[in-house]
């Protein structure tokens, strides 16, 4: 079973080595925390399984991190690219609707590889890099 709700283990790696720099930093995370809507489902769907639909269905985020000044975004990723920047600016929207956070959002990588021009994009997409 994961250590951290969804991430493999490869992943687990690299939020083990984040944490052991910054943990303190944060008042508490929250793990494969689900956002937007997810696929409706087809209106005969039995009612006990409508809730297990829209929760396999919905896009998760890996990690939030809380601090009294704000709610941090992660996404972990070895070997991180295009698909991970992608992965955080719909992360940013779909948390935005789903909870209507009162506090700024920070989007957060955390890799152990980033090409030079990926590490362009997230940096002009105001994303923090956390290569551990």
């Amino acid at each position: 079973m994961p250590k951290y709700k969804h991430m493999l283990p490869e992943e687990e790696i690299l939020w083990d080595r984040f944490l052991s720099t910054h943990e303190k930093e944060y008042l508490y995370f929250e793990y494969d925390v689900h956002i937007g809507k997810g696929i409706p489902p087809p209106p005969e769907t039995p009612p006990e399984y409508v809730r297990m639909i829209k929760a396999t269905s919905q896009k998760r985020i890996d990690a939030v991190g809380y601090t009294p000044e704000a709610i941090h975004i992660f996404e972990v990723r070895p070997h991180a690219g295009l698909p991970s920047l992608g992965a955080l600016l719909g992360y940013k929207t779909l948390y935005t609707d789903t909870f209507k956070p009162t506090k700024p959002l920070t989007l957060n990588l955390v890799s152990d590889i980033l090409s030079p021009d990926d590490e362009k994009l997230f940096r002009d997409n105001k994303i923090n890099i956390f290569l551990v």
